[in-house]
C-alpha cells in the first residue's frame, strides 16, 4: 500500500526553490520522478511525495540528486520572487487538484511522447551519420587498395619496360660482337690471302731467274 512522505524539508531564494525528501532506507534505483511546470512527484515504493507547487516552475531547468539519504530536487521559478509557501493556495480542493493532476500527467506524457521523438530522430540521424562516416571509410579503404593496385601494375609495367630494353641491348650488343667477329675474320682472311699471294709471287719470281 502507498505510503505518503510528508516530513520533507524546503527552502527558496527568489530563482530557485529546493526540496530535501526522505527516501526511507530505499535504494536509488527505485527511484522514479515526475515532474511538470507545476507538479511533482517523488516515487519509490511503496513510499511517494506529491506536491501541486504555488507558482510555476522551468521544468527543462529541474535537477534531481540523490546523496545522503535524501532526494534532492532544485526548480527553477518562472517568475523570480519568494513564494513563502510551498503548496498551491487551493492545495486541499480535491477537484481542482484532480483536475491539476490531469493536466500535469498529460504534459508529462506529451513531454516524454516530444523527447521520445527527438531522441529517434536524433538516433535516425546518428544511424545516416555512422553511415556516411561508413561509405567515407569504404571508399577511401577501396581507394588505398586501387592505388596499391595501380603501384603493382605501374612496377610490373616499369620491369617489363626494363626487361625489354635490356634484351634489346643484349641484343644489340649480341649482333655488334657479331659484326666485329666477323669483320676480324673477314680481315684475317683477308690477310692470309694477302700473304699466300705475295709468296706464290716471289716462288714465281724466283723461278723466272736465268
Amino acid at each position: 500500500m502507498p505510503v505518503i512522505i510528508r516530513d520533507i524539508n524546503w527552502e527558496e531564494t527568489d530563482i530557485n526553490l529546493v526540496l530535501h525528501i526522505p527516501m526511507k532506507g530505499a535504494k536509488a534505483n527505485k527511484l522514479d520522478v515526475l515532474s511538470s511546470d507545476q507538479y511533482l512527484k517523488v516515487s519509490f515504493p511503496p513510499f511517494f511525495y506529491e506536491v501541486f507547487l504555488y507558482d510555476f516552475v522551468n521544468d527543462d531547468k529541474s535537477r534531481i540528486i540523490v546523496q545522503n539519504g535524501f532526494v534532492e530536487v532544485t526548480l527553477t521559478k518562472q517568475n523570480p520572487r519568494k513564494w513563502n509557501q510551498l503548496s498551491h493556495p487551493q492545495a486541499e480542493d480535491k477537484e481542482i487538484m484532480k483536475a491539476l493532476r490531469e493536466e500535469a500527467l498529460n504534459q508529462i506524457s506529451l513531454k516524454q511522447k516530444q523527447r521520445a521523438e527527438a531522441n529517434s530522430s536524433l538516433l535516425n540521424a546518428n544511424k545516416r551519420e555512422a553511415v556516411r562516416e561508413q561509405m567515407k571509410l569504404e571508399g577511401a579503404e577501396r581507394n588505398r587498395i586501387d592505388t596499391i593496385k595501380k603501384n603493382e601494375r605501374d612496377k610490373v609495367s616499369e620491369e617489363m619496360k626494363q626487361f625489354e630494353e635490356n634484351q634489346k641491348i643484349q641484343r644489340q650488343l649480341a649482333m655488334q660482337n657479331h659484326i666485329e667477329s666477323n669483320e676480324i675474320q673477314l680481315k684475317e682472311e683477308n690477310n692470309g690471302t694477302e700473304k699466300k699471294k705475295t709468296i706464290f709471287e716471289e716462288n714465281t719470281s724466283k723461278n723466272s731467274l736465268p
